[in-house]
């Protein structure tokens, strides 16, 4: 239920539509505020700082509709540039980078303050009246009309500002990597120093063991397609223990499954209910759509699809390729000194009950760069820097799973880089010179 809510809230506040009604509705409210203000107070012109407002009631009409109709005008100039934006950034990136761009709040900002300012113009502008015994001036809603109208001019400055910087690649990979970053610490914990070998090893043999005495075998699937975007680890530990059964879940997290496919096989002393099949199948959450809300592949793959895409003939951008990289060993040389979620999770009396399908490190590094390396075939440079960078990688203390990975990724890069002869890798201006003289 908590991912559940986690999902709706990124997919509101990613969203054109949300922010921009709340703001809108709340300054619809407001509007009826600021006029039984001015109607109740008896203020007004009184106020010294609202004297420079004195006027008829003509001029406070050409006032509010000015306003409303550059607010409005302005609102289609903030759509204009935000949709050639998310075009060349779609063109550029790729489309999955345009959730980058949806969720930026000064965008949503941006779309909301014009069309509220616009909306509050229009309903004070039917307040003001004037009749043969009354004149009604909202001197107040029209002094937060101009306040609001200045602050939108600002605003604007600010957003062409942001919209410049957004689509550099820099700032984009930069705002993926915080991402990515900020998942990991949530996902995974901090290696200690002193964990006991082998330990993983021993309770999987113990898993092996004891699911031979529990003949009954049942595979449960999902009554839908979709992405899993979450597994409740207790409540299946809990379910296995009181029912004593034991589970084994053959899905990662945000694994794409079809309908009908098995996601976890039960084995028990006896066939389950159909209500404890029921709980089993509530421990699990199918999305329709991929998030990056406690995905940290779905990060590392808009980071490669940025550096496959720079790679391809009609970009051909290794410079990009390669400033992508850079962030890519980042989290791989921050990955490693966290510890992936344990495989084996045991009941309360140490016994395992459940067996989860992890990601392993080996997998995140060969999620990361082996399309990159394939790609960069024709681009020996970049290819260059990934050696450099493996090099770097292997020094730091590894997990075994993770060196490993690393280091076939070494051999598979120096093999296509030995087809280039080395003074065409090091060529260097210096060493010319050199020659010269």
């Amino acid at each position: 239920m908590k991912t559940y809510f986690l999902e709706l809230k990124a997919f509101l506040f990613s969203s054109f539509w949300f922010l921009p009604i709340c703001i809108i509705v709340f300054w619809w409210a407001l509007s009826f505020f600021w006029v039984y203000l001015d109607s109740s107070s008896g203020l007004g012109i009184d106020i010294p700082y609202l004297a420079f407002l004195k006027g008829s009631v003509d001029s406070y009409r050409q006032i509010l509709s000015t306003i409303s109709s550059s607010m409005i005008s302005i609102a289609g100039l903030v759509f204009s540039i935000t949709l050639v934006a998310l075009t060349l950034a779609a063109g550029q990136f790729g489309s999955r980078i345009l959730k980058n761009f949806m969720k930026s709040r000064l965008t949503q900002v941006a779309l909301w303050s014009y069309l509220a300012t616009f909306t509050y113009c229009l309903l004070t502008l039917r307040i003001i009246r004037s009749e043969d015994y009354v004149d009604f001036f909202p001197d107040i809603s029209i002094f937060i009309a101009l306040i609001a109208a200045l602050a939108n001019i600002i605003l604007l400055i600010f957003y062409i500002h942001h919209i410049a910087l957004s689509i550099q690649v820099d700032t984009l990979l930069k705002d993926i990597s915080a991402e990515l970053s900020e998942n990991m610490k949530k996902l995974y914990k901090k290696k200690q120093q002193h964990k006991a070998p082998n330990i993983e090893e021993t309770k999987i043999k113990i898993f092996e063991k004891d699911i031979i005495h529990y003949k009954k075998s049942t595979e449960i699937s999902t009554g839908q397609g979709g992405y899993i975007s979450y597994i409740n680890k207790d409540w299946l530990l809990n379910i296995a223990q009181e029912h004593d059964c034991m589970i084994q879940v053959l899905k990662y997290s945000w694994d794409f499954i079809i309908h009908g496919a098995p996601i976890m096989r039960v084995s028990s002393r006896k066939m389950l209910d159909i209500a404890v099949i029921d709980n089993i199948n509530n421990c699990i959450h199918i999305s329709k759509t991929r998030s990056p809300v406690w995905d940290i592949k779905f990060s590392l793959q808009q980071m490669v699809e940025i550096a496959v895409r720079a790679l391809s003939p009609w970009i051909n951008d290794p410079y990009t390729a390669i400033s992508s990289l850079w962030r890519i060993f980042s989290f791989l040389s921050e990955l490693h000194s966290y510890e992936l979620p344990e495989i084996i999770l045991c009941d309360s009396k140490s016994h395992p009950r459940l067996l989860m399908e992890e990601i392993s490190y080996g997998e995140l590094v060969e999620l990361s760069l082996t399309q990159i390396r394939h790609y960069a075939k024709k681009s020996p440079f970049v290819l260059r820097q990934i050696d450099i960078w493996l090099d770097e990688l292997a020094k730091l203390p590894l997990h075994t799973d993770f060196k490993r990975s690393i280091e076939c990724h070494q051999k598979a890069t120096k093999k296509i880089l030995s087809q280039y002869s080395e003074d065409f890798l090091h060529y260097s201006v210096w060493d010319n010179f050199k020659d010269v003289k």
